[in-house]
């Protein structure tokens, strides 16, 4: 006896996007595993908690400094949301509040202006994005 397979495209086009999608769309850059990237994202971490950039409205423990890319000139990392029971939020999403580039031989910080569309230097960040 056959039981017919009954299923949604809507379910089908889900299950193919995350099979194609499956090591293209992982978070993090698995090629950031040196010491200089460490410190880059150190680097970032240091500048955020001293400059006070997010304490308005988050605590150090209710952010993640995610590298997205490093290469042998700079790491590029996001600032996401931590949606957990202390810090609140829907704990399926990490969304990124920011992202800046750390060039590791000068700990230069760029800030990426998402209306320039651009990377731009770091006290930008304070006139146009609000803080």
């Amino acid at each position: 006896m056959t039981i017919p397979l009954r299923i949604s495209s809507s379910a089908l086009l889900a299950v193919i996007f995350l099979l194609l999608c499956s090591e293209a769309c992982a978070v993090g850059d698995q090629s950031c595993q040196f010491d200089s990237d460490v410190k880059a994202v150190e680097t970032l971490k240091t500048k955020v908690q001293i400059d006070k950039l997010y304490a308005a409205w988050a605590t150090e423990r209710c952010l993640s400094f995610d590298p997205e890319h490093c290469d042998a000139k700079n790491v590029e990392v996001a600032i996401r949301e931590l949606h957990t029971p202390e810090c609140g939020g829907d704990p399926s999403t990490g969304p990124v509040v920011d992202r800046f580039r750390v060039f590791k031989r000068t700990s230069r910080i760029d800030w990426f202006d998402y209306l320039e569309a651009d990377y731009v230097e770091y006290s930008k960040v304070h006139s146009i994005g609000g803080r």
